[in-house]
């Protein structure tokens, strides 16, 4: 992105956090017509980070990946399932053959 139209994102008072992908360029503040831009949380990728000093932007810092559990309680629960069978078969044939 190199512009955005003046008052692209005016009287926009709940914009909290900005994530920029992008240089700073100088229509920004043109873009927010009546927001108080310093107000804002902005947060660049690490390649343009430098370009958005001004506004003490932060690095963005993707969330660490949740691992999904649903395999492991199935296998686990499959494991369980089995063992139960086993010894339950394993004793019905104990009982059948009198020993």
């Amino acid at each position: 992105m190199k512009s955005l139209g003046n008052g692209a994102f005016g009287n926009c008072k709940h914009v909290t956090e900005l994530e920029v992908h992008c240089s700073y360029f100088s229509s920004f503040e043109n873009a927010f017509t009546n927001v108080d831009v310093d107000a804002f949380s902005i947060y660049a990728s690490n390649e343009v980070l430098s370009s958005w000093s001004q506004y003490s932007a932060q690095p963005i810092t993707e969330p660490e990946p949740q691992k999904d559990q649903t395999l492991l309680l199935a296998v686990e629960l499959g494991l369980i399932i089995m063992f139960v069978g086993i010894f339950v078969i394993s004793l019905y044939r104990k009982m059948r053959s009198g020993i």
